[in-house]
């Protein structure tokens, strides 16, 4: 995709954001873009880069303006190539009918309104966040219910895949912009009982090139390396307590060796937001009855 016309971009800010642009002439639509590409290397290479990531395709013209308003990023390797059989021996629509069909669904419906009653979503959603999440769930029931509305468990389903969508573009934003702007990615709703469910991107999960990039420190004037902002020590990401460690060391020594199963070897690996991690609870089991500790390694912080 090649952009000539510097104008272009400015023009697609305007109407991703607004659905209007004025070029002469004020240009009111309702349509939506949509971006199709492909990309060089396999995901698991993407994820787990610190260079690459998921927007490489796209023209350096597209910034994070015009990327912060992509309202979802649908995962094309999870799709299935076509092949003779998904076709059907029996009756079907064809191509230019259904697509008759939905684009009438929708543009004489509106979902809206209804899945902004509906849904709850959490405090890492902000603005942008909220806007795509709630069109790509206004799609779903555009499509899957032109009759009347989803069950809670449905609804949830549409949710759940529309934050999914929605933190695969933040995800990539945040490994490209050095500051924190972008960095809140842990995007959650609550279910109609009241449970908060954080959604993952599958194939980035576990991926701490994507899930926390490393921040390069700036260049001085003179050409020194300034410190990189200090990084928030992960147990109190989310706003938690820090637990003194030297009450808990005392509790863990002091505790009935006995009791305790033998602890085994484990590895953590603790996501930016996720709570729930102590000094207790993970260093606690290792320290009853210790008479020596030796730490191999005390620099946890990823450069």
């Amino acid at each position: 995709m090649k952009v000539r016309d510097p104008d272009t971009i400015q023009i697609m800010k305007d109407f991703m954001a607004n659905g209007r642009f004025s070029r002469g002439a004020e240009v009111i639509a309702d349509a939506s873009l949509s971006f199709v590409g492909n990309i060089d290397l396999s995901v698991k290479q993407v994820v787990n880069s610190t260079e690459y990531d998921l927007f490489q395709p796209l023209p350096s013209e597209l910034d994070l303006a015009i990327m912060d308003r992509f309202a979802a990023y649908i995962p094309g390797w999870e799709m299935p190539k076509n092949s003779s059989e998904f076709l059907t021996n029996r009756y079907g629509f064809i191509t230019d009918y259904l697509a008759e069909a939905f684009h009438y669904q929708f543009k004489h419906t509106n979902r809206y309104e209804e899945v902004s009653r509906r849904i709850r979503l959490g405090t890492a959603v902000e603005g942008r966040d909220e806007k795509g999440i709630k069109k790509t769930v206004a799609a779903f029931l555009k499509i899957l219910h032109p009759d009347g509305g989803a069950t809670d468990e449905e609804f949830e389903e549409y949710v759940a895949y529309a934050i999914e969508c929605r933190r695969r573009v933040k995800e990539q934003m945040n490994k490209r912009k050095p500051d924190d702007e972008f960095a809140r990615i842990g995007l959650s709703y609550f279910t109609a009982s009241g449970e908060e469910i954080v959604v993952f991107c599958p194939e980035s999960k576990g991926a701490i090139a994507t899930q926390q990039p490393a921040r390069r420190g700036l260049i001085g004037e003179e050409g020194e390396s300034l410190p990189a902002p200090e990084i928030t020590p992960l147990h109190t990401v989310s706003g938690d307590p820090v637990i003194p460690l030297k009450p808990v060391l005392d509790a863990a020594l002091a505790g009935d060796e006995a009791s305790r199963a033998e602890p085994r070897e484990q590895h953590f690996t603790i996501l930016y937001g996720d709570v729930g991690h102590s000094y207790e609870t993970i260093i606690g089991p290792y320290l009853t009855g210790a008479k020596e500790v030796t730490i191999e390694d005390p620099y946890i912080r990823l450069d």
